[in-house]
Formats: C-alpha cells, structure tokens, sequence
C-alpha cells in the first residue's frame, strides 16, 4: 500500500480481466514525479495519472502512451471506466 495514492492497485494480471470488468470503475494509477529546478536547485514535484489496466499492458503502451487526463470517465485506448475521488471529479 502506498500512502501517497491509496489507490493504486499493483495487480499485473489486471490485464487478463474479463470483459464485463472493463465496466467496473477503477481508480487511475497515479507516479509521482521528482526533478530538479535549474534556477532554484530544489526538488519538484509533479504527479502523472494513468490508466490502471494500459499501465500494467506494458507490452504494448509505454508509460506516457497510458497517460489519462484528469476527469476522463473512460481510457481511450481499453474502455475502462475510471473512478475519481469526490474532490477531483470535473463535469
């Protein structure tokens, strides 16, 4: 379990899901990103929200071809519906 994103589900095998679990809401999978500022020499921070089913199908999308936008119902490239929590849902 992650304190950061409670959320993430580390389940490789949720690419051999059935079907009719593509219709069941999941959580995105989110990376938090570190880099160094080059004015300010301090470390940012920056988080990435993707896919949970095209994340773990590395065989075929690489880590910024899973990549969802914030408020996406549904992943363009599987059809999984996303859940978001309550304070992140954009109509």
């Amino acid at each position: 379990m992650n304190e950061l994103f409670p959320h993430n589900e580390f389940d490789a095998n949720i690419v051999n899901q059935p079907e009719i679990e593509y219709r069941t809401a999941k959580y995105p999978f989110r990376i938090r990103h570190c880099y160094i500022d080059k004015t300010t020499k301090e470390e940012k921070y920056w988080v990435s929200t993707h896919c949970p089913v095209c994340f773990w199908n590395y065989n075929v999308y690489g880590l910024w071809d899973c990549l969802i936008d914030k408020g996406t119902k549904f992943c363009r490239r599987c059809g999984q519906k996303i859940k978001w929590e309550d304070d992140e849902v954009t109509e």
